[in-house]
């Protein structure tokens, strides 16, 4: 934290001795006495009705509360132009609360209920600092960070379309609706809001045409020069113009600060106070949801990131300090942040000058603010909402996809007709919507397959391989693939369901659920109407590595008789041995008949393996000449099932041949499960890599049924090596030709 106040207090330091001064002090003063009349006026609707009185010491405490704030966001904050002041958003709420105040205390005085209102408005910043600091500390904004693109476009676009409507109202005192539109038209009204809206294009050209920091604030000077120029020339009195609604009315007179005081905190009524925290608190979530949619905003904006978490602690500083004096909760507003980097200034003079200005207001009264003309604040805003609109809606159909420019525009009209919240909400719920039709779109189905070319690691027999690949057409494997929920398994329903549909319909379907992410309760119900589909079929169906979650819930909702035709396996490979079993098992049945169709079933199988069997046979009897020339150096073992071969991690002498019956290779997952890699029948060679040097298995071989292996050390394949090299040969050769056949 020494280091972040350090770093930041020198940037100030830097840029006041850079030519980046005049046009920041400029640029501040303009930002300051907006500030200044927005919080005149917020105080103006907080307290208003009975508390009205008290409007010069609530302007004081909403001031002070810009002022506090401004200067500790524009010194710490991680964005250089940061501007924060009590929102608007906050004054809707703390309005209503005000109201209910006054009403629950009718026969209390009304130092009573200013007290008692100010210090509601007082635990809003309070409280919003907590918020704020809470979420900063525990580094949990990263959430924010899930705010679809097109919506932060939307609320940037709507935010420049409410500027350019607002500044109507700065320049005019008049807002601009539909139904006020044609008055606009007039040209009363026109000389008053048409300077500010030409000045705004003129600058929005001249920065569209050079970026050099100068042009705003120059600008700005001049329209305030030749304003003057006019009323001089035209010898024209500061309270006619001013009553004509040229400048900004008189700032209210009175004591502005302290606006609180500790006599004031004494004549609160806690009891009434407390009874509006869930106001408070809705101050406080509220200004949290503005401030992540404006930083979104600014990063867009300027093309920056910005370390959210520190953003909200600095905010949470200096709410604190805003609240102490006297202000409610307030933020970084977008408009008035953008300022600079628009212009090309990002310095933190602008929002320290601007926060020294609601300061020195406090002391050095108001009324030179009350000089600026109201077409060049008008303006301003106009400008700063150009910008906007002309990125996200002019320009923004060229960067965009013809549905998230949809989304931004819906937003956009949302926004002026319903206000922010409600705009974003819709732009949140037409992102997920599309996102939901997008994703549905995306095939759960990896792969579709079927046993005759999608076989288990467990080593057959060649006329069992036949058999399996001839007539494996009817057990189908669907390889599903990312999250399933109720779009994307509708497709998957509807796949399975056209497959039963057809003629022969399948014998076994088995569905692969090895590389989902995830499941809801849809996907659920689609296994369930699978399941009761199949059923009605005389179709059985498997899952293979399906969450035990998932099965759980199936058998919770199918009926016993759906679940009775269901199987599960631990993986894809079990799941597929299941089926080779089961296939194999009903071809067996007919072929060891002697009716004629179980004479014709061999005859077929004869024909369609011989050629197979053949090369097995002319390689399986290579190996025993090769076995029978090493006799004299290997060393016998027959093996019972379950019995361990090698171990996975230990280290291993010697390589291993498998005479008889099966060898299993296991390997441990990522879960610690064993999974089967393969079996190895006659012939196959286990740990090859031992025949050379010490090797610490990467597997584990276990023997599931009975068999006869041959273990050859590297000792006696070293004495083999001496005593006849050329058998030696003959046996590397061989064992090469094997590894080579399995890669």
């Amino acid at each position: 934290m020494h280091a972040h106040i350090t770093r930041c207090t020198k940037e100030l330091l830097r840029d006041i001795l850079s030519p980046k001064l005049i046009p920041g002090l400029i640029q501040g003063l303009i930002i300051g006495a907006i500030l200044v009349i927005v919080e005149v006026s917020f105080a103006n609707i907080i307290f208003s009705g009975p508390l009205s009185c008290y409007a010069p010491r609530a302007a004081g405490m909403c001031i002070f509360g810009a002022g506090a704030l401004c200067l500790v966001t524009g010194m710490f904050s991680p964005f250089l132009t940061m501007v924060s002041l009590p929102q608007d958003t906050p004054v809707a709420i703390l309005s209503v609360a005000a109201a209910s105040i006054v009403a629950a205390l009718p026969a209390a005085s009304s130092e009573i209920m200013f007290a008692t209102v100010a210090g509601t408005v007082m635990a809003s910043a309070l409280v919003t600092a907590f918020f704020f600091w809470l979420i900063g500390k525990f580094k949990l904004s990263n959430f924010a960070r899930f705010l679809p693109f097109p919506v932060i476009g939307g609320f940037l676009a709507g935010s420049g379309v409410m500027l350019v409507l607002g500044s109507f109202g700065v320049m005019t005192d008049t807002s601009l609706t539909l139904s006020s539109l044609p008055h606009f038209l007039t040209m009363d009204m026109f000389i008053h809001w048409g300077p500010g809206v030409m000045f705004a294009f003129t600058v929005f050209m001249l920065m569209r045409y050079s970026s050099h920091f100068l042009i705003l604030p120059a600008s700005m000077l001049a329209g305030m020069i030749l304003f003057f120029l006019i009323v001089l020339v035209f010898d024209l009195s500061i309270p006619g113009i001013r009553s004509q609604g040229w400048l900004p009315a008189a700032m209210p007179s009175g004591q502005l600060w302290p606006g609180f005081t500790a006599e004031t905190a004494g004549m609160i009524d806690w009891a009434i106070l407390f009874k509006q925290l869930p106001n408070i608190f809705t101050v406080a979530l509220l200004s949290l949801v503005g401030m992540i949619l404006n930083i979104n905003g600014m990063e867009l904006g300027a093309r920056q990131d910005i370390d959210l978490d520190q953003e909200l602690k600095v905010e949470a500083a200096g709410n604190i300090l805003a609240g102490l004096g006297g202000g409610f909760a307030g933020y970084g507003t977008l408009s008035l942040s953008m300022l600079g980097p628009r212009s090309n200034i990002s310095s933190r003079i602008i929002p320290v000058t601007a926060s020294l200005v609601c300061l020195g207001v406090l002391f050095f009264g108001t009324q030179a603010l009350t000089f600026i003309p109201k077409p060049l604040l008008g303006g301003l805003l106009f400008l700063l909402g150009l910008f906007f609109v002309e990125e996200w809606i002019f320009s923004g159909w060229k960067r965009l996809t013809p549905s998230d420019y949809i989304i931004v525009l819906a937003i956009v009209l949302s926004i002026v007709s319903q206000g922010f919240l409600l705009g974003v909400s819709l732009g949140l719920g037409l992102t997920i919507v599309i996102f939901m039709v997008r994703f549905t779109r995306i095939p759960v189905i990896r792969d579709q397959e079927t046993l005759a070319t999608l076989h288990s690691r467990r080593e057959r027999s060649i006329p069992d391989q036949t058999l399996i690949s001839r007539d494996g057409h009817g057990w189908v494997v669907f390889k599903l693939v990312g999250y399933l929920f109720f779009g994307s398994t509708y497709y998957l329903g509807k796949q399975v369901k056209e497959l039963f549909e057809q003629e022969p319909p399948p014998e076994h379907i088995i569905l692969d659920l090895t590389k989902i992410q995830g499941v809801d309760i849809s996907s659920v119900n689609t296994f369930q109407r699978i399941a009761q589909q199949a059923l009605a079929k005389g179709i059985t169906v498997s899952f293979a590595a399906a969450p035990d979650r998932v099965m759980d819930l199936l058998k919770r909702n199918a009926a016993p008789e759906v679940m009775a035709q269901v199987s599960t396996h631990e993986n894809l490979d079990h799941a597929l041995e299941s089926g080779e079993n089961n296939l194999l098992a009903k071809h067996r049945d007919i072929l060891t008949r002697n009716s004629a169709d179980g004479i014709e079933a061999r005859e077929e199988l004869f024909n369609a393996a011989v050629d197979d069997l053949d090369a097995r046979l002319e390689e399986q009897e290579r190996f025993e000449k090769i076995m029978g020339r090493v006799n004299s150096y290997l060393v016998q073992k027959k093996v019972v099932p379950g019995e361990l071969l090698v171990k996975e991690g230990e280290e291993h002498d010697g390589v291993i041949f498998v005479l008889w019956g099966s060898i299993s290779i296991f390997v441990t997952d990522t879960e610690e499960k064993q999974c089967r890699l393969t079996s190895l029948g006659p012939g196959r060679i286990i740990v090859p890599k031992a025949a050379w040097a010490p090797w610490r298995s990467t597997y584990t071989a276990l023997a599931e049924h009975q068999a006869m292996v041959a273990v050859i050390s590297r000792k006696a394949l070293a004495r083999m090596e001496a005593e006849a090299p050329g058998t030696a040969m003959v046996l590397y050769k061989y064992m090469s030709e094997i590894l080579a056949q399995a890669n």
